[in-house]
């Protein structure tokens, strides 16, 4: 018998949500640098553009993250909850710092990065990893 654990379905879904995540983060940061979505911070070079390009490296950094969890690197699992803890921070600055936040992008991003801490927080995830 063959001692490989199969991929729980939640540790799947995380890696479709982690796209998703990395797809939205690197379009939205894109239009707020093309002044698509209106952040007078942007227009000035302050904190809506530095906003941008966080959300942008965050986007890359998470399509990397994706592709080594689904082939159940354990290291990429914690190094993706600790991006995620990192991403719902910067997303609570920019709510707080930037005038006229992006409030629906801002909101889908945090609630993104929690249900994928709580999805690779799982039993079933967590044994998945030890293997």
């Amino acid at each position: 018998m063959s001692s490989v654990a199969t991929r729980p379905a939640s540790v799947t879904f995380v890696v479709v949500l982690m796209w998703i995540f990395a797809l939205g983060s690197i379009v939205g940061g894109v239009l707020v640098l093309t002044r698509q979505i209106d952040l007078s911070a942007a227009e000035s070079g302050g904190d809506g553009t530095a906003y941008a390009w966080g959300s942008i490296f965050f986007g890359v950094i998470m399509a990397l993250l994706a592709m080594a969890l689904a082939r159940g690197s354990r290291i990429m699992r914690v190094l993706i909850i600790i991006v995620m803890l990192v991403r719902i921070a910067t997303d609570v600055y920019a709510w707080f710092a930037v005038s006229n936040p992006p409030v629906f992008q801002l909101g889908l991003s945090i609630a993104f990065a929690l249900l994928i801490i709580l999805l690779l927080s799982t039993k079933r995830a967590g044994e998945f990893f030890r293997r």
